[in-house]
């Protein structure tokens, strides 16, 4: 069985369900198993005149569908039967306006009273006073009907709010789920970018992104913010310059990409976004999960961007040739040009001599790095005057070992004799 991330359902202020498929995915009372061929004809399926229907239950087929929870047509409340009957006739509407969608897909309903109704509707299912919820329950309270149930077998995933929905709000909810299913199903694993070559990240796509490159600078915006739509610009040039400077082989590859979080509210959760836009750092973890850091620089622009990057990616660089040497000062003097007037580089180059003293510089390049400021270490008196000579343009600059020297346009060279304590 193939089984991909769980869908998302986004919804401003509520919660928000996601649930993994079981080994024997929800969808019908016998297994199913299915093979690449099978994930590839349903793909195949997603076609620009697609047919969505309403069917029985029992006879549903189609590897995408939607379980719609409704009354029991033995209730004899008169409350429930228009409630039922209301729904059935919005449930039609909204399928027969879905002839243009891009995702062949089967309806079907399904009573409060049928024996698989636990399974698929738990949140739904009513208890007495002191009786305990089904199992997989994921809302506080019991919900009414409807409920709605967006299924892909072909991965075992479904779509399933765990929120009352009105029965006036249920014909936009009903749209917009089918919008987000119909765009889940249709994303696939790969990476896809924009026209700026900037990635379109997603719940499914993300672990490749990491893989792909050990750093990604993520960007959580929001389509309908300002200032997200000012961030995107910035971003696409931020890539854009990445991109240079590893091509020039002065710094590793950083992949750069954009997440939607009106579309992605399991990433906008997991990686904790606020506030939009947000850009992260985004890696794998040592135990293979991908996780992110905050982006402690400014985004006032692309080559701060930039900076901040190329300083923390890079971290404590190791000078231990006239090559590294050579291509750290004309990085430097990359991110020199790129951010103009608005800020220079710092460097904050170690020199020593006993190995145990390269911890001392490892912890002090967590607190340095960070904006437009990097930080190297050499052993090699040569290589350190060297670097320094190339950097700040003083060639009666020399370097001595142990000893910390701090570049600034402002100041120049200034030193400091290293340390005993490494607190100090």
């Amino acid at each position: 069985i193939i089984h991909s991330r769980p869908a998302s359902i986004p919804r401003a202020a509520a919660p928000v369900a996601r649930q993994r498929a079981r080994v024997d995915p929800i969808g019908s009372t016998s297994t199913m198993r299915f093979s690449l061929t099978t994930v590839v004809a349903a793909s195949l399926a997603c076609v620009a005149h697609a047919t969505q229907t309403i069917v029985e239950y029992d006879e549903l087929k189609a590897t995408f569908r939607c379980i719609i929870a409704v009354p029991s047509a033995t209730d004899p409340d008169p409350k429930q039967v228009k409630r039922r009957e209301k729904l059935i006739k919005m449930t039609e509407a909204h399928v027969a306006a879905q002839q243009e969608s891009l995702v062949e897909m089967e309806w079907a309903y399904m009573e409060s009273d049928n024996a698989e109704f636990t399974r698929f509707f738990p949140n739904h299912v009513p208890v007495e006073e002191g009786e305990e919820r089904p199992p997989h329950t994921t809302s506080d309270e019991v919900l009414v009907t409807p409920g709605i149930r967006f299924m892909n077998l072909a991965t075992g995933d479904y779509m399933s709010p765990n929120w009352d929905i009105l029965m006036h709000q249920y014909p936009d909810e009903l749209k917009r789920l089918s919008k987000d299913f119909s765009r889940w199903v249709l994303q696939g694993d790969g990476l896809t970018r924009d026209d700026d070559g900037v990635m379109i990240l997603h719940s499914k796509n993300l672990a490749e992104a990491t893989d792909e490159y050990e750093t990604v600078l993520a960007n959580f915006y929001a389509p309908w913010c300002k200032y997200s739509q000012a961030m995107l610009p910035l971003v696409a040039e931020a890539h854009t310059e990445l991109t240079k400077l590893y091509d020039q082989g002065l710094f590793v590859k950083v992949g750069v990409g954009n997440v939607n979080v009106d579309e992605e509210a399991e990433l906008k959760d997991t990686h904790e976004i606020t506030s939009y836009p947000t850009l992260k750092m985004v890696h794998d973890n040592d135990d293979g999960s991908v996780v992110s850091d905050t982006f402690e620089g400014s985004t006032d622009s692309a080559a701060e961007i930039v900076a901040h990057v190329a300083s923390t990616v890079g971290g404590l660089t190791m000078i231990d040739s006239k090559d590294v040497a050579s291509k750290y000062a004309k990085l430097l003097a990359s991110i020199d040009t790129l951010l103009g007037d608005a800020e220079s580089p710092t460097l904050v180059l170690g020199t020593y001599t006993a190995p145990s003293q390269v911890q001392t510089y490892t912890a002090l390049a967590k607190k340095v790095v960070s904006g437009s400021r990097f930080m190297a270490a050499t052993y090699d008196m040569q290589l350190a005057t060297s670097l320094l000579k190339e950097v700040s343009g003083n060639k009666k600059v020399k370097a001595k070992k142990d000893m910390v020297y701090v570049y600034t346009k402002e100041n120049g060279v200034l030193s400091l004799k290293l340390p005993s304590n490494d607190d100090e």
